[in-house]
């Protein structure tokens, strides 16, 4: 979704102390030539790619009145898909740690769960825990070692702790295990584009939005990757998009 970019800052996907200088030279540089609009623009990107890793974005549905943990929790009655429900709508709310719990949960009952891990890792990285976010990352590939939008999450966990190796391996797994996804492309255009590298980052924001253009976090990324080689009417034109 992140650079914290990391994920788009974890609420955007994408931002830890680490990558604090550099992204505060892009914002300055945003707010200067389109105005408050593209910042707003690149918070949602960050947070929205972090999304990408976990299983796409997330559905966020209005929060229910009196939210709880649900208790025994059956999958054959539907209560994990409720739980789930849940949680999202925790997160849209902007209480994370509610929804944390409810995940944290569904996996002690279930250990074998990748949706949950899935979504906790992506919570984890959108909170800059990325250390947590990692674990979770590799219980799921343990358990679904073929799934190319586990590996595009986990690589952008990598890039929060500093390890760029480890992310472009796991962003190029990704691409490999499925190369009509945009998620690994996407991935591994922030990587390039949080690296300076943002020939490369065209290349693989562009491939990803023509995969699937409704994706705001690709468009909103792709039009950052513009705005750094000064190509700012193309970058609004793909932000206007989104």
């Amino acid at each position: 979704m992140l650079i914290q970019i990391g994920g788009i800052n974890e609420d955007h996907h994408y931002w830890s102390a680490g990558f604090s200088n550099p992204i505060v030279l892009l914002w300055t540089a945003t707010i200067y030539t389109y105005g408050m609009r593209i910042i707003s623009m690149i918070r949602r990107t960050f947070g929205l790619i972090v999304i990408i890793a976990a299983a796409g974005w997330l559905a966020l549905t209005p929060a229910p009145d009196g939210l709880r943990i649900p208790r025994n929790l059956n999958p054959g009655a539907g209560d994990i898909p409720q739980a789930m429900d849940m949680a999202a709508a925790a997160i849209n709310i902007s209480d994370h740690e509610l929804a944390l719990n409810i995940y944290t949960e569904i996996i002690m009952r279930y250990p074998k769960n990748v949706d949950a891990l899935m979504k906790r890792a992506s919570l984890h990285f959108r909170l800059y825990r990325y250390a947590q976010a990692l674990k979770d990352w590799n219980k799921a590939i343990i358990l679904s070692p073929n799934n190319a939008l586990i590996y595009a999450g986990r690589s952008t966990s990598y890039l929060g702790v500093g390890k760029f190796d480890k992310a472009i391996r796991d962003a190029n797994r990704a691409i490999k295990i499925d190369e009509q996804g945009y998620s690994g492309y996407v991935s591994r255009g922030i990587i390039y584009l949080y690296n300076g590298e943002n020939k490369k980052a065209l290349s693989d924001l562009k491939r990803s939005v023509s995969l699937n253009p409704t994706s705001e976090g690709a468009l909103y990324t792709l039009g950052l990757a513009l705005h750094n080689m000064d190509r700012n009417a193309e970058a609004l034109e793909y932000v206007s998009r989104a």
